[in-house]
């Protein structure tokens, strides 16, 4: 089925029933307008009744004058000109000048004609006016399509009850808006809270790699100043030591003494070079990352020139007094 949505407002119906305000009902005719649910399309079940019946007790608690009612069939006539007929042999849905009650709210079904309409009175109009689409569209009708008819009129009725209660509560659309922008809202949250973590965990590994850039920066330094220092004391000792020494420790400690100069001489032009990049400096981690990684390579180099000495100092050791 495919339900078509229609609406009307009761406030054309006034010309109509001011001219059928002469017509009287019977005792049963006004027993079955007060009925909440008058199922003449045959589609409710009696426990079906009562579960709408009790929703629109709910509804009508709100203020409105509530009804359900299913159609056989519209025959000639179309949903305007039905409900027309039904308010005009229906005196309590009528207002003492017979004109239809502001507060009344009727849901109407013909699954043969396969058409829905929600009518309210002019007590509804602003709270009904910008809900009736998402009512019978979104919420009765897809329902009604699929055969469940109870819960469509339950949706629509539940709905229609937010709609029409005090300004101090929300209607479906405002809920709708509510709902899409809170997601939105948790979305925008949910991206800056990780953004910020990302950042923060960036934040942290910069520090950690700024911090080993350092310590290789500082042992560097200490290791520069420490061959300085025994570059002189080597060449004092071998000044000293050289009219004592045998020929063959003689060209031994002069290559060692080469050797040592020359490696030196590198580690300190290299660190040199690498004093630029201060690494207590704000960098990149990706800077500090390349300082500590030179660094310690020069640390390397100057473990091996420091060997060097070592091993020309054993030799000295040999001739000392």
């Amino acid at each position: 089925m495919v339900f078509k949505r229609v609406t009307y407002a009761l406030l054309a119906l006034s010309a109509v029933l001011a001219l059928a305000g002469g017509l009287t009902s019977s005792a049963s005719a006004q027993s079955a307008c007060n009925a909440f649910v008058d199922d003449g399309a045959n589609i409710l079940s009696s426990q079906d009744e009562a579960r709408i019946t009790q929703a629109l007790q709910g509804l009508e608690r709100e203020g409105p004058v509530a009804r359900v009612r299913t159609v056989a069939s519209l025959g000639s006539q179309n949903g305007n000109d039905f409900f027309e007929q039904l308010v005009s042999n229906c005196p309590p849905w009528q207002s003492a000048d017979e004109r239809p009650k502001t507060n009344l709210i009727v849901f109407m079904l013909a699954p043969n004609e396969e058409q829905s309409w929600i009518f309210w009175g002019s007590q509804w109009e602003s709270e009904l006016h910008s809900d009736d689409d998402v009512i019978c569209n979104d919420i009765m009708n897809p329902r009604f399509a699929d055969g469940e008819f109870t819960q469509g009129f339950l949706d629509g009725i539940s709905a229609t009850k937010e709609a029409v209660q005090p300004a101090s509560h929300t209607s479906v659309v405002q809920i709708a808006g509510i709902i899409i922008g809170g997601i939105l809202l948790l979305f925008v949250v949910g991206f800056a809270v990780k953004r910020l973590g990302e950042r923060r965990k960036e934040k942290d590994e910069q520090l950690t790699e700024q911090q080993k850039a350092q310590r290789q920066f500082r042992q560097l330094a200490n290791n520069v100043l420490a061959l300085e220092a025994r570059s002189s004391e080597l060449t004092l000792a071998y000044r000293a030591l050289r009219p004592r020494l045998s020929a063959e420790h003689r060209l031994q400690l002069e290559q060692l003494m080469d050797d040592f100069k020359h490696n030196a001489d590198q580690v300190t032009g290299r660190y040199e070079a690498l004093r630029v990049e201060d690494p207590d400096r704000e960098l990149s981690t990706r800077q500090y990352v390349d300082i500590a990684t030179i660094a310690a390579d020069i640390n390397t180099k100057a473990d091996e020139t420091s060997g060097i000495a070592n091993h020309a100092e054993r030799i000295l050791d040999k001739y000392q007094l």
